[in-house]
């Protein structure tokens, strides 16, 4: 039987963990150093997903902040 699709990616994120999350940690830190700074986000995407993405991603930073 062939794997499924969801399996194959939860194995790679699970190899990979400690990588992804110094990677988005480094990325909340970048970021909130540049609101700091004055500077601005900019989030893009290809479709409907890209207003849920922005709202976890603020969700984040202001937790960060609080």
């Amino acid at each position: 039987m062939k794997e499924n699709t969801f399996l194959k990616r939860l194995k790679v994120i699970k190899k990979n963990q400690d990588h992804l999350i110094e990677a988005v940690q480094t990325l909340i830190h970048l970021s909130i150093k540049a609101i700091n700074q004055g500077g601005k986000l900019i989030f893009s995407d290809n479709g409907g997903s890209a207003d849920i993405v922005g709202h976890k991603i603020c969700s984040i930073i202001l937790k960060e902040f609080s």
